[in-house]
């Protein structure tokens, strides 16, 4: 016979209540999901050139248009990865900043760091897909995709020419076609889209949004996610990349503190998009809170993750013979566990 539950259920003792789950608490025998933070040196010849790029427009910020404030700062979180064919950035009618113009025909420690990981990846059979904020007029994405097809992993971008219905269609397609890594936006893939093909995500840019590094960053780690997966996050160091990445943390500590009480548009109301520019650019003139580091973060993120299982009282209702006071009881928290822990 098979089990069956009565439909009073829901509306005597259930409809009032509310219980929030995640993946890991589904008992679906997920793998293990790792992240780390990697903090890239820049050569010299780059550090240079951005350090006197933020020079300048740190005075630009005081002098120029507050408007031009999210120019700036989009500036030099793009600078390390692209500094060449840089436009003059304006800041009054007569004057105007010019980024340093680096050789193109170079491969810069991050580029090469990239190179180095995911050909060491998908040499132990693990698919890649690399996350770039840059996918527009400054685009990063056919650098990155010349230089892996160049050290023979094949490699292509998912653009926004691919339609969201047909991306599930057309990453099956390119895996059958014996592509081992794939480039796009994270926006692209956020929501509604499982990479069960590629175990290693690697966010060469990470941009500034806790609500959409969230939601990219756990596609790979679904129901039916065989192998181990691993979350990268490249940034090179003494960088606003840095300062973002800091600051997304931070705020997505705050968020965890709070799961289950706010609802996603929550979150994406904590993650608010100006908030962030205005701790970008005060990261910039100031520095970086003493306090907020990529390393204490993501080490206090991965010590005081608690298997929340073992702290649910065991449930066991004969619904004929128990009162629903009874049954309320039994289905509580086991708060005084938790504090112990």
């Amino acid at each position: 016979m098979l089990p069956v539950i009565s439909p009073l259920i829901f509306s005597k003792f259930l409809l009032d209540q509310c219980v929030f789950l995640q993946l890991s608490d589904l008992q679906q025998n997920l793998p293990q999901y790792t992240e780390e933070v990697q903090i890239i040196e820049p050569d010299d010849i780059l550090k240079k050139a951005y350090d006197d790029l933020a020079d300048e427009l740190k005075s630009a910020i005081f002098n120029a248009d507050k408007n031009m404030l999210s120019t700036y700062l989009m500036t030099l979180l793009r600078y390390p990865d692209s500094p060449f064919a840089n436009e003059p950035i304006p800041v009054t009618d007569y004057y105007q900043i010019v980024p340093a113009d680096l050789p193109e025909d170079f491969i810069y420690n991050k580029e090469q760091h990239l190179l180095n990981y995911v050909l060491d990846e998908t040499n132990k059979g693990r698919n890649v897909f690399i996350y770039a904020q840059f996918t527009g007029q400054k685009d990063v994405t056919k650098r990155l995709e010349n230089l892996l097809n160049g050290i023979g992993v094949k490699t292509c971008t998912l653009k926004t020419s691919v339609k969201q219905e047909k991306r599930e269609e057309w990453l099956n397609e390119k895996v059958k076609d014996g592509y081992r890594c794939i480039i796009s936006n994270f926006e692209l893939v956020k929501t509604g889209l499982d990479l069960l093909d590629f175990p290693t995500i690697i966010f060469y840019e990470t941009g500034y949004n806790t609500f959409t590094l969230r939601q990219a960053s756990k596609r790979s780690w679904r129901i039916g996610q065989t192998k181990p997966v691993k979350v990268v996050f490249m940034v090179y160091k003494d960088t606003l990349q840095y300062n973002a990445l800091a600051l997304m943390g931070n705020k997505l500590e705050a968020a965890m503190n709070i799961e289950g009480k706010f609802s996603e548009e929550g979150l994406r109301a904590l993650s608010n998009t100006s908030n962030i520019m205005v701790e970008l650019a005060k990261s910039l003139v100031n520095g970086l809170d003493e306090n907020i580091s990529i390393e204490k973060i993501w080490q206090s993120q991965s010590d005081n993750v608690i298997d929340l299982s073992t702290f649910f009282k065991s449930v066991k209702v004969n619904y004929s013979k128990k009162k629903k006071s009874q049954m309320v009881e039994q289905l509580c928290f086991d708060f005084d566990a938790l504090q112990q822990a």
